[in-house]
This record gives C-alpha cells, structure tokens and sequence, in this order.
C-alpha cells in the first residue's frame, strides 16, 4: 500500500510542477518579488551575471528585456524545473508504476 501512496504522491508532485511550467513567468515573478523583498533586507542588490558573446560549455539565452528577472526566468528557473520534471517523469514512469502496482 505505501507504494501505491508514494506513486500517487510522486504524480501529484509532476503534476504540481507541469502547473510550474506552463505558468513560468507568472510563477517566476511571485518568487522573484519575494527574493527581491529578502535581498533588500539584507542589502544585495540584484544584478545579471557577466555573459560572454560567445559560450563554449553551455548556451546562455538572451532575454529581449535585458532586466534581472527575465534573466534568470530564462536561464535558471525554467531549464532547473524541467530538468527536475524530466527526472521524475523519467525515473517514475508509467510502466515502472504499473510494475509497483503489481
């Protein structure tokens, strides 16, 4: 029975997280005001990190704002919650919860 729990719980929380993504900016900017609001209490100011033209390791997209938030919207937020979906969804299949249940 606790499987069968864990499964449910495991859908619940892809489920949770497609949510995430389709609604991106708008989830984005309700964490984003609340970093903002905790980095000006403790007096950090909010800046883009120094992008290079031209990236070897990895892409870095470019926001057509050009401000902190689409920046990290687009380059952290988004790739760091798909990739934690995919996982899931890799890790906990279909077949592999049709296998638990039996």
């Amino acid at each position: 029975m606790d499987l069968i729990n864990a499964t449910e719980l495991v859908n619940s929380v892809i489920t949770s997280l497609s949510h995430i993504i389709q609604n991106a900016q708008d989830e984005f900017k309700v964490r984003f005001s609340e970093l903002r609001s905790v980095a000006s209490k403790l007096g950090i100011q909010l800046q883009m990190p120094r992008v290079a033209k031209r990236c070897i390791f990895r892409a870095t997209a470019e926001t057509a704002d050009g401000d902190v938030e689409s920046f990290y919207r687009v380059n952290v937020f988004i790739p760091t919650v798909d990739a934690v979906l995919q996982d899931l969804k890799d890790r906990f299949s279909r077949h592999q919860q049709t296998a638990f249940i039996i």
